[in-house]
């Protein structure tokens, strides 16, 4: 189960902070709120800022693994079958 991280910091008006977070290969994360930008986006303060990290699966990996083992797979039945 996730947990939620709340941090409540003050900056300054023109401050730049990088919205960070640490997202396994498998996911695709996006930071949804006063901006929506991907982790490790840099944004300017400028007014209260609310944004909220979601996850979603890397379909792209996903596939792109799949594809890998299967062709791997056929690989070495043909080898076995020759």
């Amino acid at each position: 189960m996730k947990q939620k991280c709340h941090v409540s910091k003050w900056y300054n008006a023109g401050s730049k902070i990088i919205l960070n977070a640490t997202v396994p290969i498998y996911e695709v994360g996006e930071f949804i709120g006063t901006y929506n930008v991907s982790p490790g986006s840099m944004i300017v303060v400028n007014s209260p800022v609310v944004e909220r990290l979601v996850e979603n699966v890397n379909y792209v990996f996903i596939i792109l693994v799949t594809v890998i083992v299967l062709a791997i797979s056929i690989i070495v039945f043909i080898k076995i079958r020759k």
